[in-house]
């Protein structure tokens, strides 16, 4: 594979990295044609970081088969669209996606067989009293009537060496990206990152991964949420009481690792009121020339999305909750340098 950039805007939740997905559909040169469209599958529970967990660090004789159907049954759901907003890979990766899953399973199992493992028997009362009876009608008699056959299933084992499953792995995501991006432009792949996973997935081997994580003031994500996105079922899954909040708001940030791997963080505020320097930076960070910034304003506007900062001002009846905010999570709130007049009622 060409090492075209894989540019990844990624956040914690309603912290605004849509924005930074829109900033670079202005840019000539990037490949923004799936810009919008959030690649879960290497994140997601009994996606490849769950696979990878499961055979690297939590492994046994038997545990890799459940492991493998779980990140199958995933892909499958994730191929076919039917309704659920991050599937549909068969139109947003192509329609080789399912065959490229089996064939990085097949690299990565060690043996496959029929067999049984107590996790595909199904305990039922009824078949538990009739096999109590049998054993006592079989006492009286002198007779074995206890005869148990166990249905067998395809076991598929992953007894895999840990470089030997990064190397395939990541031959996994790079052919994915070959099918979502057969001209090798550099690409906007939103969200195929978050921020937690950065330092793990410094064991994939990557050097042409750029994400950008989107940092926004949590007093206006925690209203924006209660009192905005939520009562129109858009809501992001945070807690909405303030002080369930707050811990939960901490306990994110605080589970990032320190990462070596190459990331730029981005302020949602700053790339509103600062965009000129914001942009530098990012153009800088991706080694883009501003001259391919051809649809400039197209998409990201800052003088519209600054309706969308300093929410937790607008109504007094915030205020009490802000309070709780500002003393419990002090060291991420921004400095606004002062209190802005929110122009526009639209909050997105």
């Amino acid at each position: 594979m060409n090492q075209q950039k894989i540019i990844v805007p990624t956040g914690y939740m309603g912290s605004g990295s849509s924005a930074i997905t829109d900033l670079l559909r202005e840019y000539s040169t990037l490949n923004t044609k799936n810009a919008d469209f959030e690649y879960i599958f290497l994140h997601a529970p009994s996606g490849v970081f769950d696979l990878e967990k499961k055979l690297l660090l939590n492994n046994n004789a038997v545990r890799s088969d459940e492991a493998i159907k779980e990140f199958r049954a995933l892909m499958e759901k994730l191929f076919h669209y039917r309704g659920w907003w991050p599937a549909g890979y068969k139109n947003a990766v192509s329609d080789r996606f399912l065959i490229i899953v089996e064939e990085f399973i097949d690299s990565i199992k060690t043996t496959e067989f029929e067999g049984n493992w107590y996790i595909y028997e199904r305990p039922s009362y009824l078949i538990y009293i009739y096999r109590a009876i049998l054993k006592r009608v079989g006492r009286f008699l002198g007779m074995n009537l206890t005869t148990r056959k166990s249905k067998k299933v395809h076991l598929e084992m992953s007894l895999i060496e840990e470089d030997e499953f990064y190397i395939n792995a990541k031959r996994f995501v790079e052919r994915v990206i070959d099918e979502i991006n057969p001209s090798h432009q550099d690409i906007v792949l939103d969200q195929l990152l978050l921020p937690h996973n950065l330092s793990g997935f410094q064991n994939y081997g990557f050097d042409n991964v750029f994400p950008i994580v989107v940092q926004r003031d949590p007093r206006d994500v925690f209203i924006s949420n209660k009192y905005f996105w939520s009562p129109k079922n858009n809501g992001v899954p945070y807690p909405l009481d303030v002080e369930d909040f707050c811990k939960y708001y901490k306990a994110i940030r605080m589970i990032e690792k320190n990462t070596t791997s190459n990331y730029l963080k981005i302020n949602f505020e700053d790339l509103v009121l600062n965009y000129e320097d914001s942009v530098k930076r990012i153009e800088e960070y991706l080694a883009l020339d501003s001259q391919t910034h051809s649809s400039k304003f197209k998409f990201m506007d800052p003088k519209k999305s600054i309706s969308n900062l300093q929410i937790f001002a607008t109504d007094e009846k915030f205020q009490i909750e802000v309070k709780i905010i500002e003393e419990r999570l002090k060291e991420y709130l921004y400095d606004f340098p002062e209190l802005l007049k929110n122009k526009n009622n639209e909050i997105f």
